[in-house]
């Protein structure tokens, strides 16, 4: 584990050092700022057919860029760059998203302002960051561009956070890519911090923002937060299961008819029906259930 994360320098690395120094001889001795966005959208499989116990398809997206050129070239990373002159920190990352990845998106909510020694080997350079929340559509073509010969959406599936530790696995396609394994501080999660991060694929230390933006979304209030990773159109039980997951708590069978109640009978509910039934595949045995929406 690498609490303060340090790269190691190369012949290389040595060489292009200088090349950036003599560039931009600020960036030697001064700090320098930078952002990054974690850019997560739902993928919420319609077909599946389990319970919160059962579960173990629970997933979501994140955006990442392959670097193509140094430091860190042919590494995933958080969309991102160098914050210029005139220019607000959201004003840059929405910028770099549109470079980086040709995504259009306003930023949504800040993380935090990651400074450690050592994250990057250029200097010292810190990452005002944001993650923004996508909904399935927003998301559905990127691409590379400016220094990423790549962009690709990777699925975190069945990420687990739970007595002081996180364990995200990424997943393309079927395929195992890497895992992020970190390490936080116990307590209420909106007020946890991440403190290390083992050895991990990404670059720039980009594993921790993505576990802090994490640690940020369950302090959120999940009510809110479940239809996120919701299609548009959802039933009760669909909106149950992603909140027991969100929560890391079953409903007690007892409490569920409350429950919906509270979603849907309210003044002013957070779901209202939609008048029409889920599509079922052939051979399902229980009638169709209700589709709703959030109401907006």
């Amino acid at each position: 584990m690498d609490k303060h994360r340090r790269v190691k320098m190369t012949e290389r690395d040595g060489a292009e050092l200088k090349k950036y120094w003599e560039r931009y001889p600020d960036t030697k001795d001064h700090l320098t700022m930078t952002v990054d966005t974690v850019v997560i959208c739902p993928s919420f499989d319609e077909r599946r057919d389990a319970t919160y116990q059962q579960n173990d398809e629970f997933s979501f997206r994140i955006l990442l860029v392959k670097r193509g050129r140094w430091p860190e070239e042919g590494k995933w990373a958080l969309p991102g760059g160098f914050v210029r002159k005139n220019e607000t920190c959201a004003d840059a990352a929405s910028r770099e998203l549109k470079e980086e990845a040709g995504l259009g998106l306003r930023i949504q909510m800040p993380i935090g302002l990651f400074d450690e020694p050592g994250r990057d080997i250029r200097g010292w350079i810190a990452s005002q960051s944001y993650v923004k929340i996508m909904q399935p559509q927003e998301g559905e073509s990127v691409k590379g561009g400016s220094d990423a010969d790549e962009a690709k959406w990777f699925r975190v599936v069945s990420p687990i956070a739970k007595n002081g530790k996180m364990i995200l696995s990424f997943y393309d396609e079927d395929e195992l890519v890497f895992s992020v394994v970190a390490h936080y501080e116990e307590g209420q999660f909106g007020t946890s911090r991440v403190t290390n991060v083992e050895e991990n694929a990404l670059a720039f230390a980009h594993g921790k923002i993505i576990a802090s933006a994490l640690l940020k979304l369950l302090a959120c209030d999940p009510l809110k937060l479940v239809p996120y990773f919701l299609p548009a159109r959802f039933t009760l039980p669909q909106f149950m299961e992603v909140y027991q997951y969100l929560t890391m708590k079953a409903i007690p069978e007892t409490e569920k008819p409350n429950f919906r109640r509270g979603l849907t009978q309210k003044k002013n509910p957070l779901l209202v029906a939609t008048g029409e039934k889920e599509k079922l595949p052939d051979g399902i045995g229980h009638p169709p259930a209700m589709l709703y929406r959030l109401n907006v």
